[in-house]
């Protein structure tokens, strides 16, 4: 994703055609996101749909285009957390069902905030600067959680190996 300053005021402005822009450039980014979270293609759809809605209709409140990627990124991750807490699947992350556990899915069944760390910071790479401003924390957090996804990730995969 190239910087893409001048569209991204386009945007603010009004622009559809900039904003669609926008999006098509990073749709994949989002929706892989959407997708690492609730684990289904319609799911991920919706939550990506949503994002798109109200990231248009909220376009005009983004104070600086260098911060689209984190603004967006901000809005996917509400509707992900609305989602997942409308359809009461927040629960049924913290359920095994499976008996062979991978790193992935290990991921999966950490608490929502952590998991969207782990997420955030080896999936998307994003700096710990860029986590805090995504998920509102302050970076000493991100970096507690990150220890601690650690930890039950590594006591999961432990407990498979027995």
């Amino acid at each position: 994703m190239q910087n893409n300053t001048d569209i991204i005021k386009k945007a603010i402005k009004g622009n559809k055609r900039a904003f669609y822009s926008l999006i098509k450039e990073y749709t994949p980014y989002l929706y892989k996101i959407a997708y690492l979270h609730t684990k289904h293609e319609e799911d991920a759809k919706k939550i990506f749909e949503e994002t798109i809605y109200n990231g248009f209709k909220n376009i005009h409140k983004l104070k600086s285009p260098s911060n689209f990627k984190i603004w967006i990124t901000r809005i996917l991750l509400n509707e992900i957390d609305y989602f997942l807490e409308y359809f009461g699947m927040i629960e049924s992350e913290f359920e095994i069902e499976e008996h062979n556990i991978d790193l992935y899915n290990a991921i999966d069944i950490l608490e929502s905030k952590v998991k969207s760390v782990i997420v955030l910071r080896y999936y998307c790479n994003f700096t710990d600067e860029e986590i805090s401003e995504i998920l509102d924390i302050n970076q000493s957090t991100i970096n507690t959680f990150t220890r601690r996804a650690f930890k039950e990730i590594k006591e999961l995969l432990k407990e498979e190996c027995v």
